[in-house]
């Protein structure tokens, strides 16, 4: 006889749940792991980062290796930021956090240090210049003057 579609107890009173709820937690805790090891060519910095923090703190599992400093920005950021998450509090947590931010800092000063803005007037002292626009573009989810979007597809920040 076979398990019902519920939660519950198997019809012939056998509860395999637990056991296959085990299983495929392991499978997804090698996943991770696998997706860690592996995250120049993976998703991994593409999954829920917090998510996958604790679940390896929880599991009493070691943080993969830091990205190098050859690395793209925004995935170091996203790892530090990972890191602060894996610490969940403390001394530790605090410094992984700040790197995070001083990382994104020194990125947005680079890129306006590296492109300057040099507004130049065009028009007549005796002209007028009306306009209206969005103060901001919503591109799924971000804003072309915020980071990541600024960072990975260029734009002021």
């Amino acid at each position: 006889m076979g398990c019902p579609a519920s939660d519950g107890p198997a019809a012939d009173g056998e509860d395999g749940h637990p056991r296959v709820y085990a299983q495929r937690g392991q499978f997804r805790l090698n996943a991770l792991l696998d997706l860690a090891r592996n995250r120049e060519r993976s998703v991994f910095y593409h999954l829920d980062l917090g998510k996958a923090a604790r679940e390896l703190r929880e599991n009493g599992l070691a943080l993969p290796p830091e990205p190098g400093p050859a690395e793209p920005v925004v995935r170091r950021i996203s790892d530090s930021m990972f890191r602060a998450v894996y610490h969940n509090k403390g001394e530790e947590a605090k410094k992984w956090g700040e790197n995070a931010f001083g990382l994104l800092r020194e990125e947005m000063i680079a890129t306006l240090a590296s492109e300057p803005l040099e507004p130049h007037r065009k028009m007549l002292d005796d002209q007028i210049l009306w306009g209206r626009s969005p103060v901001r573009l919503d591109l799924a989810g971000g804003w072309t003057d915020t980071p990541p979007h600024c960072i990975l597809e260029g734009g002021r920040c």
